[in-house]
């Protein structure tokens, strides 16, 4: 059970505070208790998520350690392109939904390695891959901008120094 005043990821959402938890009937249905979440990056919005919903994604915020942890396997990480469009679409919409970190930093790595390939040839990303790259990222680098105290723009570097110094 979540507790009121936590951090947690909520899918491709990304970082969420539960604001509270309450008892509401929406839509007039009977009272039901509700976790209410507010994206740490947005735009304002509020989501309410039932207490007793077995099928939501939602996972506890990665603590320091197991942040180090995921930048020391990073160098590791294979660049898995898959060139049929649909599987592919079908992949990353899975990872996106589940919001994995290690899956997301694999995602991010593979789709900025592709990036770097159609670059030489005077190519980009499909929109598709973009916005996904996008959302990976924004997911990602949230989460660890939030348990390390640092602002957005200081992520990628900090992950750049702790490789380096690994």
């Amino acid at each position: 059970m979540l507790k009121k005043g936590q951090y947690i990821v909520y899918s491709s959402t990304g970082v969420c505070h539960v604001t509270d938890i309450i008892r509401e009937a929406f839509s007039g249905d009977e009272k039901k208790e509700y976790y209410v979440l507010e994206p740490i990056q947005g735009n304002g919005s509020t989501i309410y998520i039932p207490t007793d919903n077995t099928t939501a994604n939602i996972r506890d915020i990665m603590t320091k350690e197991e942040i180090f942890s995921l930048i020391e396997t990073m160098p590791d990480f294979d660049s898995d392109w898959n060139l049929d469009d649909q599987v592919r679409k079908a992949k990353f919409v899975e990872v996106l939904k589940e919001s994995k970190p290690h899956e997301l930093a694999r995602l991010i790595k593979t789709l900025y390695a592709r990036q770097t390939e159609l670059e030489k040839d005077g190519k980009t990303l499909s929109s598709s891959d973009t916005e996904t790259l996008k959302t990976a990222k924004q997911v990602l680098h949230n989460e660890i901008a939030q348990v390390m105290n640092l602002e957005l723009d200081q992520v990628v570097p900090f992950i750049m120094g702790q490789i380096k110094v690994s």
